[in-house]
Order: C-alpha cells, then structure tokens, then sequence
C-alpha cells in the first residue's frame, strides 16, 4: 500500500494525498480551490481520517502538522488545512482496510456534537480556503443550523439538558448564533 501511495504521490509530484469515494476511475490532482469546493459544495472528498491519507513529511511541518483542538473532528480541520495550500492527489480506491471498534473516536458522537461546529468555525476563520465571500457566509450559516439541529436531536435523544447544555457551551455557540441559525437564509 505505502509503495502504492508513494508512487503514485511521485508521479504526480504532489504533497498531499487522500482516499475518497468518487466518480473519478484513476487518481486524479484537483488544485486547492477545485477541491474545497468539491468538497463543499459537490461531495465531501475531505471527509476521511488520517488512515486515508499521504503527505510529505517537509510539507507536513510546513503546515505545523496536526491539530489537537478539535477531539475527533481534528482530521477535518487537518485535511482542509493540508488541502488548502496545495495540489491534492485524489485517490479513487481504497488503500487499505478501516477498522471500527468501540474504543475509537469515531464512536464519541457527544464530542463530535461540538467539535465539528467549532472546526469548521475556525477552519472557515483561519484558514485561506479560497470561498467567495458569500459561499463562506453561506457555509458559516449551515454550520450554525446544521449544529443547532444536531443539539437539539442530542437533548431529544438523551434527555440530558446539563450534557447538551455544556455542549453549546464547549461550541461557544451564543444565542445570536441560534438566531442565525434560525432565521437567515
């Protein structure tokens, strides 16, 4: 698999690579701003964790490698970050095999409930994702519905207003958010 990857990162001289289930047959290089919007605006192609994907090391430190602010939404921040700032090698075919069990982040559906509202707040924040003006006021927006809605099927869900309470709070979601949320289109 490594040889794989490595091979076909050479040949197509980029930095970055990614795994994605997509139309594409062979791998294919999307440059930063074809492949955010791909991912936003057409299918999430930046969606896997760190098992799907390939950097070099060099351009690795040069993106001051990994976050650890956002629980397991940290490999969302890490790919948009990754694939903002250089070609990125989609890989049509899976490389190797996922494993899930019952210990792993994924599993922590309570803490992805705030960490993916706050990554993609900051990513759209912080990061040159090179978006329109509108299209990240747009994105900004579902992101705040998208969490909203995702609380309150959690306190339904749960019933448990102190956990869902310090999740709003854990998000730094206001109720000028909610509003937004609610009422602008």
């Amino acid at each position: 698999t490594l040889e794989k990857w490595v091979t076909l990162m050479l040949h197509h001289d980029t930095s970055f690579g990614i795994f994605a289930h997509t139309t594409y047959k062979e791998p294919v290089v999307l440059t930063p701003a074809r492949i955010i919007h791909t991912h936003f605006f057409e299918q999430p192609v930046l969606s896997f964790g760190p098992i799907a994907t390939i950097i070099k090391t060099a351009y690795f430190k040069s993106i001051k490698g990994f976050p650890l602010l956002y629980g397991p939404a940290n490999d969302m921040y890490y790919n948009l970050k990754a694939a903002s700032k250089t070609n990125t090698l989609v890989f049509p075919f899976p490389l190797v095999d996922y494993r899930i069990h019952d210990g792993q982040e994924f599993n922590n559906k309570y803490s992805y409930l705030y960490n993916n509202y706050r990554y993609l707040r900051d990513a759209l924040a912080q990061l040159d994702l090179g978006l329109t003006r509108k299209r990240k006021r747009f994105l900004e927006k579902k992101n705040k519905r998208r969490f909203l809605l995702n609380t309150i099927r959690y306190y339904l869900k749960n019933r448990d207003w102190e956990k869902t309470r310090t999740a709003i709070k854990l998000a730094d979601f206001s109720f000028k958010d909610a509003i937004i949320a609610i009422f602008q289109k």
